[in-house]
Formats: structure tokens, sequence, C-alpha cells
């Protein structure tokens, strides 16, 4: 199965009974059995549920025993994906199985990794207990080369300003605390002391222990099974500040119902601002900090961006530049070798390959991607049947589909797309006990040239005999690299895929290529030392 998600603990390992033969039934059917354990323990783990699913077929779900132990019989042949998960365990990874005729695997092991807990307490500057606190997990993500904090888990502590958290990942995180926003006052909101003065600092969200910036907080790291506890959090009180500044030429452009937001870029938060019909802008209440402003108008989308930074005093005289937003016409036409067109289609330019938000739907040939941020872009397509970019012209220019140049304006796009996909399938030469096989996994990494966007890898598991396969892959030049569970996120970083270059294997393939490849496996020590000199979580 390829992932294209941070890949969780679970692993699976193969007895030696590999082609005893199925005794339950037809014997052009297969059967296969196993136990799901503890990984730190090696305890069997009751009531799990374990999923078989046939690719491209049903998926059957199970149960364990008391002994972990789960069975799947009268299975038809082919290639299949198993996995277990239960409540309480970091886990769920998904393993490939082969199977053929007549096989009777037994003695699989599924293993999953108990979540981690955290407790604490919540103050204010005075000691006193925060009643109903809202408490943040945050977990550091490198995607694409950059960091970013995402938000995993929350809860409110309760009237003493105790809180606990469970189900978590194993792994270092940040934890944030607040004041109830439901009970807090708002920005808008003047507040005075006992003697009626006015309070010019509040209660602000603080990250453990004590810090106001979240790039000054101090990491927790939290073990898979255990509680850590003693997690204190002692709320900063903290002077906010306004952001202020205009758009420039906001007549000029005539933008109907424009907005400005306040984006930190870290969290994805964003605050609206109020915005005069002249382009003056304003917003209150901002700790200091790193913020990105955006422009926008309803039907137009983005139209500008501005980076602003915090610290102690108010941001006045910003200037956002407007851009006009490009239209793009794609014109498609589907080389097919039943001569069909391509059903279903639908056309997406990304600046990175997650980004789902610019697109537009494929009909009789022809569609129109509208608000548009001038910029480089990848080109892709997803439908019903596979294909990839044979080619694209603009009147005399060509573009690779991932360094499409969008200017201002309407920029029209001649596309051809081809069914005629590859493949690459093969082994891992693995020197050890062919048991060991299924630890490692193969990274399929696109080789880019210079002045295109980064591309994402695939990643995928082997199955019990080490084979690994690619499907679907446009023509072009890959390296494959066979190694120890580095995961999707990891190989999702050009530094690392950059030091890794020198260690992968090479292939280039063309239309319709079936390329069967061997691999050595990557010695650990090298890619744990490529790893250590890179700031990777």
């Amino acid at each position: 199965m390829l992932r294209v998600l941070p890949a969780a603990l679970c692993i699976l390992a193969v007895s030696s009974m590999l082609h005893a033969q199925q005794p339950d039934g037809d014997r052009n059917l297969a059967a296969l059995a196993g136990r799901v354990v503890n990984v730190a323990t090696g305890d069997p783990i009751r009531k799990a549920s374990v999923r078989l699913s046939l690719r491209g077929g049903v998926e059957t779900i199970g149960t364990t025993d008391a002994d972990g132990k789960f069975r799947f019989k009268h299975l038809l042949p082919g290639e299949y994906n198993l996995s277990a998960e239960k409540s309480g365990f970091e886990g769920s990874d998904t393993s490939i199985l082969t199977l053929r005729a007549g096989d009777d695997l037994k003695d699989l092991k599924l293993q999953l990794s108990a979540a981690a807990a955290v407790s604490g307490r919540v103050l204010d500057e005075d000691g006193d207990p925060v009643p109903n606190a809202e408490v943040t997990v945050w977990y550091r993500q490198n995607f694409l080369g950059q960091y970013k904090l995402v938000r995993r888990r929350s809860a409110k502590a309760n009237d003493k300003g105790e809180f606990r958290m469970d189900g978590l990942l194993p792994g270092r995180c940040l934890l944030s605390a607040g004041p109830n926003s439901d009970l807090q006052a708002s920005n808008k909101d003047k507040m005075v002391d006992s003697k009626g003065d006015p309070v010019s600092v509040r209660d602000a969200v603080t990250y453990y222990p004590n810090a106001l910036l979240i790039d000054e907080a101090s990491a927790i790291d939290l073990v898979g099974g255990a509680e850590m506890g003693g997690a204190d959090i002692r709320l900063r009180r903290s002077k906010k500040y306004r952001i202020s500044g205009k758009i420039a030429d906001l007549e000029r452009f005539a933008i109907a119902g424009a907005s400005v937001s306040v984006l930190w870029p870290r969290t994805g938060v964003s605050e609206l601002a109020k915005l005069s019909q002249t382009g003056e802008f304003s917003a209150e209440g901002f700790l200091p900090g790193r913020y990105e402003l955006s422009l926008s108008s309803p039907g137009k989308g983005s139209l500008g961006r501005m980076p602003v930074e915090v610290t102690d005093t108010d941001v006045t005289g910003v200037t956002i530049k407007v851009y006009v937003p490009s239209e793009v016409d794609l014109h498609v036409v589907a080389e097919r070798e039943d001569g069909k067109p391509l059903p279903f289609l639908m056309a997406f330019l990304r600046k990175n390959p997650v980004d789902l938000n610019t697109w537009c739907e494929v009909e009789d040939g022809v569609c129109t991607i509208h608000n548009v941020e001038p910029g480089k872009y990848t080109l892709d397509f997803r439908g019903k049947a596979p294909c990839y970019i044979k080619s694209i012209r603009s009147g005399a220019k060509t573009f690779s589909a991932r360094a499409v140049d969008v200017p201002e304006g309407v920029i029209a796009l001649d596309v051809v797309l081809s069914d005629a996909m590859a493949q690459i399938d093969g082994e891992v030469i693995n020197d050890g006990d062919q048991h060991e096989a299924p630890s490692f996994e193969v990274a399929l990494v696109p080789v880019t040239a210079a002045g295109e966007l980064f591309a994402l890898p695939r990643v995928t598991d082997l199955d019990q005999y080490g084979h690994f396969s690619f499907h679907d892959l446009p023509p072009g030049t890959y390296r494959l690299y066979a190694e120890e569970e580095l995961g999707i996120d990891r190989w999702s970083n050009p530094d690392l895929v950059h030091e890794m270059e020198s260690m992968g294997t090479k292939v280039e393939i063309a239309e319709r290529d079936k390329l069967h490849v061997q691999l050595n496996p990557i010695p650990k020590k090298e890619t744990t030392k490529i790893i250590e000199t890179l700031p990777l979580q």
C-alpha cells in the first residue's frame, strides 16, 4: 500500500510456515492467522480490531481473542493490506501480504505501540488555579522542508485547574494553556481593576512552562504506555498590540467586499481586521510573534500578502500591495490506447504537492481555473483512470508539469495527457534473516530538474516475500531507496532527499515500461547519521 501520511508503529513478522496448505475448504483459496501484541511488553492485546483489505476489493474486519489471536480464511488470492488498531494504542499502520492459492500463513505478528498521556495544572501568575482553562497539545511536523506546529488534542482543566490527556502520540510535543475563551473578555471589552483603574494586561495563551512565544517554549517528550505528570503551566500576563496599515491602490483595482485577515502561519489561526472604504485596516489583540496579512475578496480569493512581526509595540504603517489574479484556461487532449476520452477529470495547480485549493473540473476537454495568485505551479490531473501529463504548451512556449509559470491576467495552456503509465517492482536483498525483510520500506523519489517544484515521493512497505511494487507511474527519472522506516514525513523534506541522493538507485522509465529492480538496504547507521545533521523530529 502506498502511504501518504506519517507511519505509526505496526510491525509485521512472518513465521517460517509461509507455504503451508489451506486446510479450510477450497485449495484455490487462502487463509492467515496471527496475534496482536504490545510492542513494548509483548503482551497480547485483546479486542483489537484487525482489518484485511483485498487491493481493489472488499475489506474484512476481525477481532482478537483473549490471547490476542485473529484468523481470516476462505480468502481469494491477491495482494492484501493487513493492519490492527485499538483505543489507547498508536498503531494501525498497514503491512502488505501477497496470498497465493492454498496459502495458510500462520504466526503473523502485529505490534502496536501504547499511547502516551500527560497531566498537570494551569495556574495564574499568583499561583492560583485557573478553572476551565483550555489546554492544547502541539506536535512539530516537518513537511516539504518547512516546520509547522499541528494542533492534535485539546481539553479543559477542571475547577481546580487540573488537566489530563491520554491517547497521545509518543514523541516530542509542546503544551499551551489559556483562559477559557467562553468566559474570557473579548478584545473589545474594557477591563478595570478593583479600584476601577484600566487594566492594560490580560492572561494570555502561555506555552509550557511559562513562555509567551511558542518559539521559546520547552518541549516535552511523551513515552508510549507512560504518563508524564507535573506538566504545570503558569499563565503569563501580557499587553496585546495592534496591527494597522493600508491597501495600496485599492480604488484603482476596485476590489468589492475586500477583507484583511491576520494569520499566524505556525498554527493556521486567523483573525479578521477592520477595513475602511479607503483601504485602511486595523486589528487588535496580538501578542508578540510573526504573522501574515492576507487580502482577499469574495469570488477572487487572495489578492495580496504581507509578513509582519509584532515585538513590544504596535505595528503601524503596513502596506499591502495588490496583485491581479490570473485565469488559467486549459485545453486538454487525451491520448488513450482505447481512443476514449478520460472520464471525470479534475485539474489542479499547486505550489506544493498537497495543495488542493486551486482546481477545475474538465468538461469536453476544457476548463478554467480562476483567481490564481501569479507564480510558479505544478499542474496535475486526477480522474477515474490514471494518466500523466505528456506535454504543456502556451503558444510557442513549453512548460514542465512541475514548473508552470502563471503570470497576471489570462494564460491559455494546451495539455496532452496519456494513459501509457509505467510500473516498477522488485525486491530488497537482505543478507540477514528473511523474517526481517518486512521491517524495510522502499521510497520512490522523482528526480526534479533545476527550477522545478519539489515532487512528493511515494513510500511502500514490502510484502512477506520482500517484494515491492509501484504502479501508474509517469515516465521519467526516479531514485529508489530501501531503508528502515524513515516514513513519508521525512521523505517529504527536500533537505533529506538531497542528503540521501548518493545512496539511491537511479532508474529511468519510458511509457508502458515494467521495470524490475533489486535493491540493497541502506544501513540504519547511515540514515541515522543524516537525520542527526538535519532538524528533524
